[in-house]
């Protein structure tokens, strides 16, 4: 008990520091718990489908583009010659017009 009161005093004594490491423990213990909740939510947390080894996402190729994202009207003929997917849908992955 006696560490526990001359460590308090120590700190009284020297409010500077103790202000700097209440703040560096505050953001070690923010960050942390940031870190932690992104992980967690992005790679600990299932997704929110019943079978999801059966999504698929379709990448339009171009030349200087091999991964792209399809075009709405590429979505639309899709959906038209669709006989092979149960349940296509779309999300934009931006604030332009793809999907």
């Amino acid at each position: 008990m006696k560490e526990v009161q001359l460590a308090f005093r120590s700190l009284l004594r020297s409010p500077g520091f103790t202000l700097v490491a209440v703040l560096m423990l505050a953001l070690g213990i923010g960050a942390s718990t940031a870190i932690f909740t992104v992980v967690s939510g992005v790679l600990l947390k299932p997704l929110d489908f019943e079978e999801p080894e059966r999504l698929i996402r379709f990448w339009s190729q171009w030349h200087q583009f091999p991964r792209g994202s399809i075009s709405e009207p590429e979505y639309f003929d899709y959906l038209e010659l669709n006989d092979v997917f149960e349940a296509p849908s779309a999300r934009r992955s931006s604030s332009k017009a793809s999907l």
